[in-house]
């Protein structure tokens, strides 16, 4: 069972890697998939609730259309779920969800999410849709050519 501790340990990490996004993908984003991702575990007994709510709250600190180094970004959420005494084989899961639970990645890739995977999907697809989604899509489309007009790169370079 995740601590209070553990819980802020998490949050605060994916405060900091977020809190100067300007893409949609900011904190307030990260806290309705987490409550959608929630509701969704407490409807399907099966799922365990631990990993849904890591990989909801974690799912965007390594997104490769926010930040320049994957691997590193990757790491560096690696660390912070060591540091925050996530059990290795949790670890594992919460990669592969957030790894694999991309629309993109989903294209290309014939793999089936687990159980908790598919939760943090759906609540993350499920932000997108609706009056939220389309801001959120206009404000990362905004962002993305204001960068690529200014800098000639994308928008977190």
């Amino acid at each position: 069972m995740l601590s209070t501790q553990q819980w802020a340990q998490l949050k605060q990490f994916t405060q900091q890697v977020l809190d100067s996004d300007h893409t949609g993908h900011g904190m307030d984003h990260i806290d309705r998939v987490v409550a959608i991702a929630e509701q969704l575990a407490q409807q399907t007994p099966a799922a365990k609730r631990d990993i849904v709510v890591v990989a909801a709250l974690l799912h965007d600190t390594y997104d490769q259309k926010l930040v320049n180094d994957v691997a590193a970004a990757k790491a560096n959420t690696g660390q912070a779920m060591q540091t925050a005494a996530i059990t290795q084989d949790d670890q594992q899961a919460i990669f592969a969800i957030i790894d694999q639970m991309s629309y993109r990645y989903q294209l290309d890739h014939s793999t089936s999410l687990s159980l908790e995977g598919q939760l943090v999907q759906d609540a993350d697809r499920l932000d997108a849709i609706g009056a939220i989604g389309i801001a959120r899509t206009f404000y990362y489309g905004g962002s993305a050519r204001y960068a690529d007009v200014s800098t000639g790169r994308g928008p977190t370079q």
